[in-house]
């Protein structure tokens, strides 16, 4: 991703936070690849340091809030609130 032009005095800062975003999204993405695809070589090599990736515990509590995010979206748009979101 090139840098865009900035105006005189544009803070630097958003166009850092969404890359850094990016960063941690694709990086999460990849480690869940990787750790569905080959668990026990991804976490022989995670644990010998030899794997950048996520926390596995912390992607794995960061997916079960990310679900129960949705799921209560999901339940709140299907006029469900606080419902199974996924029953007819």
């Amino acid at each position: 991703m090139g840098d865009a032009p900035l105006a005189a005095g544009e803070p630097r800062w958003i166009l850092e936070a969404g890359r850094a975003a990016l960063g941690e999204a694709r990086l999460s993405g990849q480690t869940v690849w990787r750790f569905t695809s080959r668990p026990s070589e991804f976490a022989r090599q995670w644990a010998a340091g030899a794997e950048r990736a996520m926390n596995p515990v912390g992607l794995l509590a960061t997916s079960a809030g990310l679900v129960a995010a949705t799921t209560s979206l999901a339940a709140r748009v299907r006029g469900r609130e606080g419902g199974n979101a996924w029953k007819p």
